[in-house]
């Protein structure tokens, strides 16, 4: 973009955009402490923004050198993490590592261009070392665990951007043009990685992909003006207008993600992630009445852990909470899709099998239930061993209506708790009303 003004002079038109950013980013601040909120890589990537805005307001000139690097690598960086914020929520050892293996060449190519290091030799040799050094981790780290046709894809983008920079530095003078090729394509690739994540066609969403769209294409439509239209004027704050697009998307799209969290959790147990007692019944309505319509049978398994109060007397409530998750993974596991496993609170699940044939393929269904528990659950460095009660009853022979079939399983689990308590059965044990109780 064009410099003007003389030396040391402040571009107190940049002020607005300044404090306004800064605001941005008190805003994300307070979503951050918010639970299920994880804005970490972009609140930073924001707080480099303001950064840069900072930096632009003493650069009013372009000659103060300084000012110039700060502006430039800030908003480089800030790049950088709006692609790590894009590709993962949290901050890991490898996600650095990637990170650091893009920034490096990048930073070190724009500080180059910002000392008007000469000759072109030394932008070729970084804009190739980054090019070797981008493809272990194309388009971030995570690509190495997609399919082999996304990382030949991602191979081949990060070859074109390589292949991009070489050219634009070898047959134009200026070396601007590496560094905005770079700032191009970091917040293109921001909009393909948001849509990428997100896959759903929501206000927030496309605002936020548009905003990085227009954000990346800042700097090839500013050239082309520059080149084709030189008399054409156009306001240096209504080139910052995608900032605050890409802002409003951002907190549009942490909008539409509370709402359907709250969705969620308004019909699933947060703990585990399972059905609540609302979905539950809801679930055992529809499937007692799919079941008199084809004239099928639907078990219910009332599922009562053994012993759980004393892994919570034992190792805590975190460590409590973490053994029925993994619970809850196993049994989830183990049912059919067309099944569901609810937790009703505390160590209650239930199980509803559809189209089950008889006692015979319930009780075939409890002992798989219990065949799960029999790998020990590692709390704390200890081997915790789980054990469950289980209750069957059927329908219709132990009830026509989802109440008296809950009332049937929960009479059956009763029955089975008591004779654990007695030290009848070694591990878990399944019992039908009416029927013989059977061992592991």
């Amino acid at each position: 973009m064009a410099r003007g003004g003389a030396f040391g002079a402040m571009d107190w038109n940049t002020l607005p955009n300044f404090l306004a950013v800064t605001a941005l980013v008190a805003v994300f601040a307070s979503l951050l402490r918010k639970p299920g909120s994880d804005l970490r890589l972009g609140l930073v990537a924001w707080a480099l923004i303001v950064v840069h805005f900072g930096a632009v307001m003493f650069d009013a000139s372009g000659r103060n050198l300084a000012a110039t690097l700060v502006r430039s690598l800030s908003l480089d960086l800030a790049g950088l993490l709006f692609l790590w914020a894009a590709v993962s929520k949290r901050i890991t050892f490898e996600g650095f590592l990637g990170f650091c293996s893009l920034a490096v060449p990048q930073l070190a190519f724009i500080a180059l261009g910002v000392a008007n290091v000469q000759p072109n030799g030394a932008y070729l040799a970084l804009a190739l070392a980054g090019a070797i050094v981008i493809l272990p981790a194309i388009v971030f780290w995570r690509i190495i665990h997609a399919a082999p046709r996304e990382r030949l894809l991602a191979t081949l983008a990060c070859l074109l951007l390589a292949i991009a920079i070489l050219v634009v530095v070898r047959f134009d003078s200026n070396p601007w043009d590496g560094a905005d090729s770079i700032f191009s394509w970091l917040f293109l690739g921001a909009a393909v990685l948001y849509w990428r994540r997100y896959q759903r066609a929501t206000a927030g969403v496309l605002t936020l992909v548009f905003g990085f769209i227009a954000w990346g294409l800042v700097w090839p439509i500013g050239d082309a003006l520059a080149a084709w239209a030189p008399n054409l004027h156009i306001d240096a704050a209504d080139w910052n207008i995608p900032k605050y697009v890409v802002a409003i998307g951002i907190i549009l799209t942490l909008l539409e993600d509370q709402m359907e969290r709250s969705t969620f959790l308004a019909l699933h147990d947060e703990l585990t992630g399972l059905p609540n007692r609302r979905l539950f019944e809801d679930h055992l309505a529809s499937a007692l009445a799919r079941a008199r319509r084809s004239g099928t049978q639907v078990a219910l398994l009332a599922i009562d852990l053994d012993r759980f109060k004393a892994v919570n007397d034992s190792f805590g409530h975190r460590a409590g909470d973490e053994f029925l998750r993994v619970v809850a993974q196993r049994f989830q596991r183990r049912i059919r899709t067309s099944d569901t496993c609810a937790r009703l609170g505390g160590d209650e699940f239930v199980v509803i099998a559809n189209g089950i044939e008889g006692y015979a393929d319930a009780e075939r269904l409890a002992r798989d239930l219990a065949a799960t528990l029999a790998e020990p659950i590692r709390l704390r460095s200890a081997d915790v061993f789980a054990a469950a009660s289980i209750g069957i009853a059927v329908f219709p022979e132990n009830g026509d209506d989802a109440e008296a079939l809950r009332t049937a399983a929960d009479s059956a689990l009763y029955v089975m708790k008591r004779k654990n308590r007695r030290g009848d059965r070694l591990v878990s044990d399944a019992l039908a009303p009416n029927r013989p109780a059977y061992r592991n």
